[in-house]
């Protein structure tokens, strides 16, 4: 596929692809510990998984080290991006693809799970919007698409941790403007024009958090 010369890279600036892994371990190897277990619990035994704006594969190959049975895929609008992934897996049966969060090779229906790890928040609105209408329409019915990212944050505590939030919130939005719609509730708005339910998993940090997102059955006449 032709690349898109305007989309975001992982660590903000294509000279800093190479180093990716490296640059965000220190702030996101929890996370991405976490995403890896969840996928490990909740797939089903011989499962397809996608993962969607996959990176280096980093999630896919911390899934894989726990689970042999499940198959698995992951998407990246980065080609350099999928090459990394491609040589980081090259013996772990991980399959790699370029390709935009709102235009999956994937066929109807056919996954098992669909997940996506720090990626939506780099995304334009309408491609967000593109990208939650395509894993409903891969996903079997009654599967669920694992989606953590900057989001809306429930958590509550006392008037200093309001007071850090507010300052930390203010700091966030300065230095990634993007965010802001995201921990605004822009996440659970677009689940819910899908008719999705969507419920928070677990929190990381006040700003982080990891959904479930769960889109209606569709019941056919027969």
């Amino acid at each position: 596929m032709e690349t898109p010369k305007d989309f975001m890279p992982g660590a903000h600036y294509h000279f800093l692809t190479p180093l990716y892994e490296m640059i965000t371990r220190p702030l996101l190897r929890n996370i991405w510990e976490r995403s890896a277990r969840e996928v490990v619990q909740r797939a089903p035994e011989h499962g397809k998984i996608v993962d969607i704006g996959c990176g280096p594969g980093t999630v896919l190959r911390l899934i894989r080290m726990q689970r042999q049975d499940l198959s698995l895929q992951g998407f990246d609008i980065d080609p350099r991006m999928v090459e990394m992934a491609r040589r980081k897996s090259a013996d772990l049966n991980i399959a790699f693809e370029q390709a935009s969060a709102d235009q999956l090779p994937v066929a109807d229906g056919s996954v098992d799970l669909a997940m996506s790890t720090m990626v939506f928040h780099h995304l334009p609105l309408e491609v967000k919007r593109r990208a939650i209408e395509e894993v409903k329409r891969i996903l079997k019915p009654g599967s669920e698409f694992l989606l953590c990212d900057f989001s809306r944050s429930q958590q509550r505590g006392g008037m200093f941790f309001e007071l850090t939030k507010r300052l930390r919130f203010a700091l966030l939005t300065t230095l990634e403007p993007e965010v802001k719609p995201q921990l605004e509730g822009q996440l659970f708005d677009l689940a819910e024009e899908q008719g999705a339910t969507i419920g928070t998993l677990w929190p990381k940090g006040m700003f982080i958090s990891m959904h479930s997102i769960r889109f209606p059955l569709i019941l056919k006449n027969l």
